[in-house]
């Protein structure tokens, strides 16, 4: 609690100035702001900060290209990377008692993963896969939570996948490939439906 009194930057203050610094400069410059921002965030408790200090990250890995050609060629990675550790993170925030942090966690998971999946695997079974995944660590963490609003980006988040792979997705309606997805799709409303069942009361005081 003493370091909320004495903190005198905000937490959008934190991660706007090192949106900002990545922005004009690069090299260690901007690495070194968004390094700063985590840090900072993290030890006065402002997910705010850190939910922008991320994808700044990935920003100033792009702006050393110039004279460090590897940061490109191993951004595709890093992001997806990046993007699942958050997930994992978000996952966390259950048992950890960690709300506070959870809605930055899912936002940016799903701008990583997605952009992503976009990016490299617009027509391959890759990206429904992660909208899947996301949707699955979403609505369990709205029903364990009792957050109703990421139990509605969870269904939105299967919805999506569902119309992604059949629009996008060569060979998705094949016999085997079809019952495969039929049965991820049981498998995760199965398991929604069963933690909704096990927490009815409290889902129905949310």
């Amino acid at each position: 609690m003493q370091l909320e009194r004495d903190d005198w930057k905000g937490a959008s203050g934190r991660g706007a100035r090192a949106l900002f610094v990545v922005l004009i400069s690069f090299g260690p410059a901007g690495i070194l702001a968004v390094a700063s921002c985590i840090d900072q965030g993290w030890r006065y408790r402002q997910p705010t900060a850190v939910g922008l200090a991320i994808p700044a990250g990935l920003l100033a890995l792009i702006s050393i290209g110039a004279w460090f050609e590897t940061s490109i060629d191993v951004l595709p990675e890093i992001t997806l990377l990046t993007g699942l550790v958050l997930l994992v993170l978000c996952a966390l925030t259950v048992p950890l008692k960690g709300e506070k942090w959870t809605m930055m966690l899912a936002v940016n998971s799903h701008m990583l993963l997605i952009m992503i999946g976009l990016a490299g695997y617009a027509t391959s079974i890759v990206l429904p896969t992660l909208l899947i995944v996301l949707s699955t660590t979403v609505w369990v963490i709205g029903i364990m939570q009792l957050r109703r609003t990421l139990r509605i980006w969870g269904l939105a988040d299967l919805i999506l996948a569902v119309l992604v792979a059949l629009i996008f997705v060569q060979g998705i309606t094949e016999p085997v490939t079809l019952l495969i997805a039929l049965m991820v799709l049981a498998g995760e409303l199965g398991l929604v439906s069963w933690l909704g069942q096990r927490n009815e009361k409290s889902l129905l005081q949310d």
